[in-house]
């Protein structure tokens, strides 16, 4: 999975809008790339970010949001007394 954010200062007067920026949901992978050509042409005006999330990662996070937390058994030759 591919999540990414492009932003810009509010001073750019809406600038994003502009470029015909959307949810990339509504927009075709064409539109995007060009999207992301205008933005990458324009290092000043605008930044992104880009991350790319594996399947592996996606199913240990969710198995970790639904799993308890086990405490690790302590032996005892770790017990300082």
């Amino acid at each position: 999975m591919v999540y990414s954010a492009c932003f810009s200062p509010l001073s750019s007067g809406g600038a994003l809008k502009n470029l015909g920026a959307a949810d990339s949901k509504v927009l075709t992978e064409k539109q995007r790339d060009g999207l992301f050509d205008k933005i990458k042409a324009h290092p000043e005006d605008f930044g992104y970010v880009i991350s790319v999330l594996s399947p592996q990662y996606l199913s240990a996070a969710m198995l970790r949001r639904f799993l308890p937390i086990l405490p690790l058994p302590i032996l005892p030759s770790q017990v300082n007394i």
